[in-house]
């Protein structure tokens, strides 16, 4: 059993029908006054969008973002991979400004500038009415095909059209010199051009073939943060419900009266009572409210309050309780407007101000010899009985500031870049930044990249200083560089220092470019290399003169009981070897002691734990061995100021000491 298609009450997209299907949108022209200055303008942005990639100025281009050679020219300034603070500054600026611009003015320029609504008004749907007839044909070619012979010659005038523009919007990117000479050679010679140009050509034709205004609805999110850039005092296209409401037709206007649910009565006062008076209608509030009062009562009528009459324009009045409004519900703001909406509804995310159902409902309210002005543009304050337009609001301050501080650090970040003749900077080379060459000499691979700002071709020499005390030597295969206009290179430098000059300290090199001409950049850079080996350390002051304490070894040098250490050293006479952790004096003592040994006559072992005084003692008691048992080579008997011991084992044995309290 097949169910039914799953209907809504109400339709959830002016783009959609209630149940789910494709509505399609055919507006219908009205050419008013509003309308007359948008196509002008709209001509003159396409003209611009065209023509403005050609335009040259002091010898470059006015406007081009050359992605391949990474440089930026708007409006006479170049701009450098390195400029990233002024980009970011200019996008920060820009997005304040469109705050600023959208507080004040709405959705002005989605209906008025914007790409989308320029090419589809104002070219895509007048060649659709040239060929296709007026909406009410164009519906009719909706519901029975849309692959007419018709309908394919506009798809393929569409095709066209979005190659053109497609070239045009290629032409930002790359030099117009350089796109001619793609248009004219075979496509398998720049295949990747050539695809971004086929891909854009092919967004283009489906944009404005198929999705239309689907892409203001749903791709673009410009109209979903209006809730958070919009206020009551902001400039939208409004429908004035006081002056138009209640609504009706001319037919209904002369058989019936108007709807009693546009008036709500105050309770009509009692014959026998006295005259009170009627109260006052709050100035929020904008529904006209009228007494019920027979006709034969002499109680006076309610008149509007000032605040709703302050509502209105001059040139239009609201009507009274017991009259019909302005608006005679002839819908022809709904089939006028491009978006399918109904403007009498209230704000809607979907209005883009453009003005359509103005010069729609001016011309209606001209045959019936009505004022205009019904749907105009105004804030939400005014037509609900505010003051008009307010300029001067905090957020719009707040905005204003912000954007006069960003422009004018922008102002002055641009104005230094414009001065500097030339940039450079130094990188190390990623795969191999050093090297040991043959002869033992440490080698740095560095690249100087250097940035031409002026508009003729310079010469710039690099030159790699050294200490006066050190020797250095550097190998440049291209000295000097030569740069053209506003173009970006680099040069390869390597250096060769003695590996002993790296060991010893590290080794700072000063790197200078100049052209000759007044520019001079300078640079103090490090080299670098491997490791630098184990530095030797001095023993404590506090050691004996006479003690013969070796050189510090590197760690990983085995520790037995002829080697030196040398924290806290103390005197120690007649002792050949040192002491690490706050030695006591042990005369005769020829072996390293680790942790506070006490005094040991005659003690050829090492302790680590606080060992007591035991005479002869020839075994180490420790419970943390600070090496491991090996071979211990002794001095020489005649070496000493003692005799040694009778019996001396040549490897130490180790037992287990009981625990005790160590230093540790």
């Amino acid at each position: 059993m097949n169910n039914p298609t799953p209907t809504s009450n109400e339709r959830v997209l002016p783009t959609m029908n209630k149940d789910g299907t494709r509505r399609w949108i055919h507006p219908k022209l009205s050419t008013g006054k509003l309308h007359a200055q948008r196509k002008w303008l709209a001509y003159f942005l396409m003209l611009i969008f065209v023509v403005l990639p050609y335009l040259r100025w002091n010898g470059k281009h006015l406007f081009l973002l050359d992605l391949t050679a990474r440089r930026f020219t708007i409006f006479g300034f170049t701009f450098f991979p390195t400029d990233t603070l002024i980009l970011w500054l200019s996008l920060l600026a820009v997005g304040l400004a469109i705050f600023l611009f959208t507080a004040l003015f709405g959705r002005v320029w989605c209906g008025w500038a914007c790409p989308q609504t320029v090419y589809m008004e104002f070219l895509f749907r007048p060649i659709e009415h040239w060929l296709e007839g007026p909406p009410a044909q164009r519906l009719k070619r909706d519901r029975e095909s849309f692959f007419s012979p018709i309908r394919l010659l506009k798809y393929a005038i569409f095709l066209l059209i979005a190659a053109i523009l497609a070239n045009s919007f290629l032409a930002y990117f790359v030099s117009p010199e350089v796109l001619w000479i793609w248009v004219r050679e075979s496509p398998f010679k720049h295949p990747a051009p050539f695809l971004v140009m086929l891909i854009t050509t092919l967004l283009i034709f489906v944009d404005f073939a198929y999705f239309r205004e689907q892409t203001c609805l749903v791709a673009c999110p410009y109209g979903r943060i209006q809730s958070a850039l919009l206020d009551r005092n902001t400039l939208i296209v409004g429908y004035d419900p006081n002056r138009g409401e209640p609504r009706g037709r001319a037919a209904l206007r002369k058989t019936s009266a108007p709807p009693s649910s546009s008036a709500q009565p105050i309770p009509s006062i009692p014959p026998s009572s006295s005259a009170q008076p009627i109260p006052s209608i709050p100035p929020s509030s904008s529904t006209q409210l009228t007494p019920s009062v027979p006709p034969t009562s002499s109680t006076p009528s309610a008149a509007p309050t000032a605040s709703l009459l302050s509502s209105v324009s001059s040139a239009t009045s609201a009507p009274s309780a017991n009259e019909w409004g302005d608006c005679i519900d002839c819908g022809a703001c709904v089939v006028a407007c491009p978006m399918g909406i109904d403007i009498r509804e209230g704000l809607q995310m979907e209005c883009i101000n453009c003005a359509q159902c103005i010069d729609a409902c001016d011309a209606i309210m001209t045959k019936v010899n009505k004022p205009k002005g019904l749907i105009r543009y105004a804030s939400q304050a005014e037509i609900e009985g505010g003051p008009r337009l307010r300029l001067k609001r905090p957020r719009t301050l707040v905005y204003s500031v912000l954007i006069l501080f960003l422009f004018s650090v922008l102002a002055f970040a641009m104005t230094r870049t414009s001065r500097t003749r030339a940039e450079a900077s130094i990188l190390r080379a990623g795969s191999e930044p050093y090297k040991l060459l043959g002869d033992g000499s440490l080698s740095n691979h560095l690249h100087i990249r250097v940035a031409n700002r002026t508009a003729s071709k310079q010469s710039y020499r690099i030159e790699i200083i050294g200490p006066k005390d050190r020797p250095l030597r550097s190998i440049i295969p291209i000295n000097p560089i030569e740069i053209d206009a506003y173009g970006l290179d680099k040069a390869n430098v390597f250096t060769m220092i003695p590996r002993s000059a790296h060991d010893q300290n590290p080794y700072t090199v000063k790197i200078r470019v100049s052209d000759g001409k007044g520019f001079t950049w300078e640079r103090n850079f490090p080299l670098i290399g491997p490791p630098r080996p184990y530095a030797s350390t001095t023993p404590h002051p506090s050691a004996s003169s006479t003690s013969t304490t070796p050189a510090v070894p590197p760690p990983s040098a085995p520790l037995n009981n002829t080697t030196a250490h040398t924290s806290r050293l103390s005197a120690s006479p007649n002792n050949t070897t040192a002491h690490t952790s706050r030695l006591s004096a042990s005369p005769n003592n020829t072996t390293a002691h680790i942790s506070r040994p006490s005094a040991s006559p005659n003690n050829t072992t090492a302790h680590t734990s606080r060992p007591s005084a035991s005479p002869n003692n020839t075994t180490a008691p420790t419970s943390r061995p600070s090496a491991p048992p090996t071979s211990t080579t002794l001095p020489s008997a005649a070496s000493l100021p003692i005799a040694p011991p009778a019996s001396l084992p040549t490897t130490p044995t180790l037992r287990q000491a009981p625990p005790s309290r160590s230093s540790f």
